[in-house]
This record gives structure tokens, C-alpha cells and sequence, in this order.
């Protein structure tokens, strides 16, 4: 039975036609709980895991605007202090996979609640970490913690609201979801002037306290919430490995010197990668769906999604290196350029969500990634002469160019399949966009490293060799820029056979 679905009150369980028994429900279940609270419970419910996920997508973002002052304090360049945006990213990705069989084992709240606490351990952890070693590994456990964290409110979503109101209720989510990951870099920036960088690791804990006063009262503590698979911990093994070497390879060729390690382990990575898809093609229950690669519709829209991927996050990374680095901002001053591009990403979201029913999906994903690119080229021409506001106004178009980009990409890839398909078509999609991030941001930082590096700069200090920095961040945006023009190439060939439904 769906979760939330049943009757409101006591459940009668028939002996037998002249005796039926009565049970109530259980202390905190899912049944007990919406008896509690009534008709509100839902919404309840979904303010209390997207507390979790704001907690998460916090510690996620945050850590960018103090890469420059972690760079100074380790002695490091930029190629090995993307690991610490990076790092998270790759750590959450197959946790995300980890949560439909974590669910059915122990329960919404143990999984939420432990997964809440991981993160406080890890914020910590990272926090006081001794050296860099030790910041990174903190970095992968709260990752893991994230990742877990990430799709619940979307499950909640898809059990616990009725369909004439699920589009409400992801804008309320989304609404949250966007306004965690700006408002963190604007936030992190006067935390690293009056507290220094280790502060900004902190930042998560005042959401995880209260997510967690909130599921000690509404979130069903038994483990009926979804219906269980055995977990293919071989393939979870397998995913994680490949994408560590491909990581790990990408690093290796910001040495200078001998780059046949960071050979092998891409030839490595590409053959466990390869390995992995025989193997779930094999699997009549696979982690990742790969035979829907067989749909043109969905292989051109998951090769768009992993393309700006790599270019959203890789930009997100970037701008606030860049504007401390190349334009001597101070951390706030450069979280401050971000908040208005987030304010209008959260704005325009539900927007871009009404377009997408009522237009074709490719030309809205083209002109989304034009506008993306456009705010990336123009980005690239900013200098010491540009004004604030002017490069405001260039993040805002990128952000804009998101949010129609966005709900249009993940609805125009998986239009055409049927109903059992989708979770698993949307699960991939979201997966590739997050491992398109996790090598965008590492190839950032490599690319950012070599050209500053090409430049004769081999230590960036905030005002220093201007010229020469500025030039290097340049060529990097205009890398970006050329990626994102890639993918509306590509979305180009998004063809559909019917129109969606335009709404009366």
C-alpha cells in the first residue's frame, strides 16, 4: 500500500465476519502520525526532510567561497583544492543510490536522523581538520551523508501528494532547495572574515538541530515506507571505484611531470565504467538502467544533462575563486555578486516548470544553454574596470537560462516512456548531471591550474600578478562557455514525436 495512503483512524483487521478485531496503528507510524495531525501532515512531512536537504545542499556549496584562503593555509594549488568541492560531490553520488534500500531497512526517520548526524560529525570533522588529508576525508564522509539525504524529499513527494498537487508541492521544495545553495557562498563569505575558513564547515549544524526536532516529531519511524530490494552492493562497489579513478586520473595530469599514473587510472576507470554497464545490463534488477541509452530521446537528453552539468557546477565553483583571486573581492563582497543570481534562479524556477508543460521541450533546452553560455562568455570579458552590478547582471542570465533549462531537460529526455521506466530514466538522468558536475569542477580546477601555471604563476595570492591571473581565469570561463554551446548542439537532436499537453 502507498505511503500515506490509507484511511484516516483505526484499521480493521476481520477475524471473521462476527468478531472483527480493531488496531489502532502503531506509536509513530506513518498511519499514527497522520491521524495526529490531519490533513496538514503531508506538508509537514515535506518541511522536515527539505530541512535535511537545505542542510545539505549548504555544506555542499558553502566550501567554495574560502577555496582561496584553504589554498594559502595547506600550501596548495588550485588542481588539488578542488577536491574539497569535488571530494563531496563524488562521495554523494552513489549514496544516492543507497537510499530506496536504506528506507525499506530502517525506516524515514533512522535514515534521516542518521544521515543527519553523519553530517554534523563530518561539518566537524572537517572543521578542525589537522591537515589536508584529513579535510578531504571529512569532506567524502558528509558527501555520503548528502547524498543520502538528497532524494527524499522528491520520494516523499512522489508518496505522499496526490497528483493534482505534487507540482505545488516541488515548488515549495524547490523554492528551498535553490535559495540553500545561494545564500551559502554569501553567508560563508562573512563567516570567513570574522571566523576564519574553518567556520564556513559549521555552517550546516543549525540546519541539521532543527531537522532534527522535526523528525523526532513527524517523520514514521517504521520501515513500511517503501518496498524493498536487496541491494546490489557489487555494483555500488564497482560505480564508487570507477569514479574515484576517473577523478584521481583527471588530478594526476595537473603534475607537470610524469603522467602515466594519471593514464592508467583513466584506462581504468573507463574499463570498470564499461565493466559496470555489461554487468547491470546483465541484471534483471540493475542499480542504473542502462538499456534506456537505447532511446535516442533519452541518451541525447542524459549526454546534455552530464555536459551542464559539467558547466554549472564548474562556473559555481569557479566565479567565487575568481572574483577573490583575479579581482581582489573580499569573501563577502564575492557572495554578495552570487545571491542575486540565486534569488533570480529561485524566481524564475517555477516559471521555467510552467514552460516546460505547455512548449517543446529542445528549444527550450537550447535556449537555456545559449543563455548559460552567454553569461559564461560575457563573464569571461570581466575585468578590474567591470562594476558590480554589471557582473551581477551576467550570473543572472546564466541563472535564468538555468531554471528554463532545467524542468524542460528533465521532461523533454524522459517524454515517451512508460510509467515503470521513469523512476529509474529520472535517477539517471540525475545521477549523469551530478557526475558531469563532479568532473567539471575537477577539470576546473586543473584547467584554472595549468593556465595560470602556462602564465608563470606557480602561487596565486589575492592581488598579485593580476594581469596573469586574470588572463588564465579567462581562458578558463571561455572553457566552460565551449562546453555549454556543446551541449545545446547536442540538445538539438532532442526531437520529439508529440507536444506536451498545454495546460487550460
Amino acid at each position: 500500500m502507498p505511503f500515506l495512503a490509507q484511511a484516516h483512524g483505526a484499521r480493521i483487521f476481520t477475524r471473521s465476519p462476527e468478531h472483527p478485531v480493531i488496531a489502532t496503528a502503531p506509536k509513530d507510524s506513518a498511519d499514527e502520525l497522520r491521524d495526529r495531525h490531519g490533513p496538514r501532515y503531508k506538508w509537514l512531512l515535506l518541511i522536515t526532510v527539505m530541512a535535511g536537504s537545505m542542510g545539505s545542499f549548504m555544506a555542499s556549496t558553502i566550501a567554495n567561497v574560502a577555496v582561496p584562503d584553504i589554498t594559502q593555509h595547506f600550501g596548495i594549488g588550485l588542481g588539488q583544492a578542488q577536491w574539497v568541492a569535488s571530494a563531496f560531490m563524488v562521495a554523494s553520488l552513489p549514496a544516492h543510490l543507497l537510499t530506496p534500500w536504506l528506507l525499506a531497512r530502517f525506516g524515514l526517520r533512522h535514515t534521516f536522523v542518521g544521515a543527519i548526524l553523519v553530517i554534523v560529525c563530518g561539518g566537524i570533522g572537517s572543521a578542525f581538520s589537522a591537515n589536508f588529508t584529513l579535510l578531504i576525508l571529512m569532506r567524502v564522509i558528509e558527501g555520503a551523508a548528502a547524498g543520502i539525504l538528497q532524494p527524499l524529499p522528491n520520494i516523499v513527494i512522489s508518496r505522499a501528494f496526490g497528483p493534482e498537487e505534487q507540482g505545488r508541492a516541488m515548488g515549495m521544495y524547490g523554492f528551498g532547495a535553490v535559495l540553500a545553495p545561494t545564500s551559502a557562498p554569501t553567508i560563508g563569505g562573512y563567516m570567513v572574515e570574522a571566523f576564519g575558513w574553518r567556520s564556513i564547515f559549521l555552517a550546516s549544524v543549525p540546519f541539521a538541530l532543527v531537522a532534527w526536532m522535526l523528525a523526532r516529531r513527524f517523520l514514521p519511524v517504521t520501515s513500511a515506507f517503501m518496498q524493498g530490494k536487496p541491494l546490489d552492493w557489487m555494483g555500488l562497489t564497482w560505480i564508487s571505484l570507477s569514479i574515484v579513478c576517473l577523478l584521481n586520473a583527471l588530478a594526476q595530469f595537473s603534475h607537470w611531470g610524469n603522467t602515466m599514473p594519471g593514464w592508467l587510472l583513466l584506462g581504468a576507470a573507463f574499463a570498470g565504467l564499461g565493466g559496470f554497464a555489461h554487468y547491470q545490463l546483465r541484471k534483471s534488477d540493475p542499480l542504473l538502467q542502462i538499456r534506456l541509452f537505447a532511446r535516442p530521446q533519452f541518451l541525447f537528453g542524459a549526454m546534455v544533462s552530464f555536459m551542464f552539468g559539467f558547466s554549472i557546477f564548474g562556473v559555481t565553483y569557479l566565479l567565487p575563486v575568481f572574483l577573490q583571486l583575479a579581482l581582489a573581492y573580499s569573501p563577502s563582497d564575492a557572495g554578495l555578486v552570487i545571491l542575486p543570481a540565486g534569488i533570480a534562479l529561485a524566481i524564475c524556477m517555477p516559471i521555467g516548470g510552467r514552460m516546460a508543460d505547455r512548449w517543446m521541450s529542445r528549444p527550450l533546452v537550447i535556449i537555456g544553454s545559449l543563455l548559460f553560455a552567454a553569461s559564461t562568455l560575457l563573464t569571461s570579458a570581466v575585468d578590474h574596470e567591470s562594476s558590480y552590478w554589471s557582473i551581477v547582471a551576467w550570473t543572472v542570465i546564466g541563472r535564468v537560462g538555468f531554471a528554463i533549462l532545467h524542468p524542460s531537460l528533465l521532461l523533454g529526455s524522459t517524454r515517451g516512456l512508460q510509467r515503470p521506466e521513469m523512476p529509474q530514466a529520472l535517477t539517471l538522468a540525475i545521477f549523469l548531471r551530478h557526475l558531469g558536475g563532479a568532473v567539471g569542477v575537477s577539470m576546473t580546477g586543473i584547467f584554472v591550474d595549468w593556465r595560470l601555471h602556462a602564465h608563470g604563476i606557480s602561487k596565486t595570492v589575492i592581488g598579485g600578478d593580476a594581469a596573469g591571473i586574470l588572463s588564465a581565469f579567462e581562458e578558463c570561463f571561455l572553457f566552460l562557455a565551449s562546453i555549454t554551446l556543446l551541449s545545446a548542439i547536442v540538445a538539438w537532436f532532442m526531437t520529439e514525436k508529440e507536444k506536451p499537453l498545454k495546460s487550460k
